[in-house]
């Protein structure tokens, strides 16, 4: 090797290390500021805006004043600032919090701890803050009974059913305070360009009552169900979601997801469901399922590679037809699909 190849390939060298420096920060990032946002009586965003570093993790901490136990939550990164949505908190109760962060070489930072206070809870009243105005004239039609032009908690407290069919409603913010809502039906409008709802967020954590919850043809991305709920019947065809935790949802007797995001899709546990949709999830390549009432189950045109039905005895219609990637269905040996659909090359093995 002469001087010459031996000068440019050393210079070359450390043009290469001086990127892969570049492309792996090795500094802590740091917490220009944080806060508490939207703080109602159950419900706050937490924000945190940190220093311009590369961030792979991140999420609040929160405990009770006075308690050295807490609870973590993820947040959301959005370039340089991260967030998390907290409901199901105490009224009129002192919380503690902090943020952290980690980048892509395991350096995490905390910052300090700060304090909110949540909202005293309403009184009967008191006026419901209903922020899209669509909504607000739906609900002023139909349950405005002094006639003021506002909803007050009292009235709010009488409302079971919400049947939305609009493209104009932006969100839903005002609903937590429907204790005993039981319906929310908010459907968008369909055509050759797709679904033409706006709705993007649907936060239904405070309605423990729901047992119907119908959000069709919008552009939801994420759906907040309460931790102890009632819900049987769960439609959301035709959104932008992919990712949702299932689990919460053990009441469920029918699931609709079709026309999503998803990738995956995780149904165990879920012990009274007897029909689940999934179809036209174009993404789609992972379904578990363990459901020993499932009756009925749809996930045509998917990019699943193989299905394994054999944990389902009861199943007797399955669609799973128009999926290019499938390549075998694993059944029980005692079980006998009474309508079973599928393209000709998927073959069946028994387990």
């Amino acid at each position: 090797m002469n001087r010459i190849t031996g000068a440019i390939l050393a210079a070359m060298a450390m043009v290469l290390s001086g990127c892969m420096e570049k492309a792996i920060p090795t500094v802590a990032p740091e917490f220009t500021q944080t806060s508490a946002e939207g703080i109602t009586f159950r419900k706050v965003t937490l924000t945190a805006v940190f220093s311009e570093t590369s961030v792979s993790e991140a999420g609040f901490l929160l405990r009770a004043e006075g308690s050295e136990e807490s609870a973590r939550y993820k947040a959301e990164i959005e370039g340089n600032r991260i967030s998390a949505e907290i409901s199901g908190l105490e009224s009129d109760a002192e919380y503690e919090c902090r943020a952290y962060i980690s980048n892509a070489v395991g350096n995490t930072v905390e910052s300090d701890w700060w304090s909110f206070r949540t909202g005293s809870k309403p009184k009967p009243g008191d006026i419901v803050p209903i922020e899209d105005p669509f909504l607000k004239a739906w609900l002023l039609v139909r349950y405005d009974k002094d006639g003021d032009d506002e909803i007050s908690v009292a009235e709010a407290e009488r409302i079971e059913t919400i049947e939305l069919y609009s493209d104009q409603v932006l969100t839903l913010k005002g609903i937590e305070y429907f204790p005993r809502l039981s319906k929310l039906h908010c459907q968008g409008s369909w055509d050759e360009y797709g679904p033409g709802g706006m709705l993007s967020h649907v936060d239904v954590s405070e309605n423990s009552n729901l047992h119907t919850l119908y959000l069709i043809n919008n552009r939801i991305e994420e759906i907040i169900f309460p931790e102890d709920n009632s819900l049987e019947f769960i439609e959301f065809n035709d959104n932008r979601v992919s990712e949702l935790d299932m689990t919460k949802l053990t009441y469920a007797i029918r699931i609709s997801c079709s026309g999503n995001l998803f990738k995956e899709l995780d149904f165990r546990g879920l012990g009274k469901v007897e029909e689940i949709s999934c179809d036209s999830n174009r993404r789609l390549e992972t379904i578990e399922l363990d459901n020993r009432n499932l009756k009925v189950f749809r996930c045509y045109d998917t990019a699943i590679k193989e299905l394994d039905l054999s944990r389902c005895p009861l199943l007797n219609l399955v669609d799973c037809s128009r999926c290019p990637n499938l390549e075998v269905i694993y059944l029980s040996e005692k079980q006998a699909i009474g309508n079973l659909t599928k393209d000709t090359d998927v073959r069946i093995e028994y387990r």
